[in-house]
């Protein structure tokens, strides 16, 4: 099959050996044409820190923060699970809902369902005025099974507590309004049927561990989340340098 020159349009030959292009233009085409990355000398850039010279994959800032996570995750299940345990919101604990929009009602039952989700979501930071840091959050949902009743909703979705790691100040931070305010039966719709103080299974914590250390993987893994002080680089290198003297 003949070969036709798109410079010019003659057969025999291509555009990168055209003898009517001058050497010039050739050159031209090689610079180009050229690959970005390492063949071009260029340095490769983190998508999680900014930093330069290394990937996501080798970032030491993405594995420290993902330390961080994991080693949060045993205190935050404890942590939210006594908490609904303390507020009475244990296994055995009922419940009524009513949705007035639909003129129904039902009791439930508290068991053994919890569900967790992980993200990372603001505290103040005490180091920098009127500014926030980013931190592991956990936030945590009991679940309850109807008993008997016409509303139409068979597993309900009970109070919220959050479980933040204060990375500055090393300290769990607990947000339970919400679970206090349904156990005072002021939420909407909601009324304490029988309290339950017992304490919650070793099945069900455990469960729950494996679930946060998924859940840790799947957020970091997303290449959309980037390092709260992504390519401020001065800060990246204090964060680095006071995690390695600690851990000398």
């Amino acid at each position: 099959m003949a070969r036709y020159c798109s410079y010019c349009g003659r057969k025999g030959h291509n555009r990168r050996t055209c003898p009517h292009r001058s050497e010039e233009q050739k050159q031209v085409d090689k610079t180009w044409h050229k690959k970005p990355g390492p063949q071009s000398g260029g340095k490769s850039i983190c998508s999680y820190c900014g930093g330069e010279g290394h990937n996501r994959r080798t970032c030491w800032h993405l594995k420290h923060r993902i330390s961080r996570a994991e080693g949060f995750v045993e205190n935050a299940v404890c942590f939210a699970l006594s908490q609904y345990s303390d507020n009475g919101l244990g296994p055995g604990s009922l419940y009524e809902r009513t949705d007035r929009w639909y003129d129904s009602k039902a009791t439930y039952l508290v068991t053994d369902g919890v569900s967790l989700a992980y993200n990372e979501t603001v505290l103040p930071d005490d180091d920098y005025q009127d500014e926030y840091q980013r931190v592991p959050t956990f936030s945590f949902t009991v679940m309850g099974n109807k008993v008997f009743g016409d509303r139409t909703i068979e597993r309900d979705i009970g109070p919220a507590v959050d479980i933040k790691l204060d990375l500055k100040n090393r300290m769990v931070v607990s947000h339970t309004a919400r679970l206090r305010s349904f156990m005072r039966g002021t939420s909407e719709g909601n009324i304490i049927v029988g309290k339950a103080h017992s304490k919650y299974s070793e099945e069900l914590t455990q469960r729950l561990r494996d679930w946060a250390y998924r859940e840790i993987r799947e957020f970091f893994s997303n290449k959309e989340n980037q390092h709260p002080m992504f390519g401020e680089h001065d800060r990246l290198d204090i964060i680095r340098a006071e995690a390695e003297a600690a851990q000398e």
